[in-house]
């Protein structure tokens, strides 16, 4: 399905997270519910009090200065690491923690680093960007259709 500037403005978003940029910065970040590779940026700026908002696809950069100017990335089938095809394969249609002790072994090998490319809560959250499963408090299952 292609995506259409016209369905872009009828999407809704939901807040994902809050950023900390310590003293220079907070803000939000905003995912689309029904194009889930899509987010939203909001930082405030404390010490001129600007604020600046940017898109993101796939949560990765480049950031674009409208959700408009997103589309063509949003447009493209996004693109795993093997790391990320790896630990795809370890997602059911059913919740099921994959970052605790109880992981599966042939997850275990993989690197341990938070944000290090190739770890296994990286590839989960690249995953999770490229809207192909769920999170919820550290439980995963790949993602459902909306009705």
């Amino acid at each position: 399905m292609t995506v259409t500037p016209d369905m872009l403005r009828t999407a809704t978003m939901r807040q994902d997270a809050h950023l900390n940029g310590g003293s220079v910065f907070f803000g939000y970040t905003y995912r689309c519910i029904q194009y889930p590779r899509l987010e939203k940026i909001v930082k405030y700026y404390k010490r001129d009090r600007s604020m600046k908002v940017t898109w993101r696809v796939d949560g990765a950069d480049p950031e674009y200065a409208s959700a408009e100017e997103a589309l063509p990335a949003l447009n493209t089938p996004p693109v795993l690491t093997e790391a990320e095809q790896h630990v795809l394969g370890f997602v059911t249609k059913e919740w099921r923690y994959l970052d605790r002790k109880d992981m599966p072994e042939e997850l275990k090998s993989l690197k341990t680093g938070m944000f290090e490319p190739g770890s296994l809560s990286y590839s989960l959250y690249m995953l999770r960007a490229k809207g192909l499963i769920e999170a919820q408090q550290a439980m995963y299952r790949l993602r459902q259709e909306e009705p």
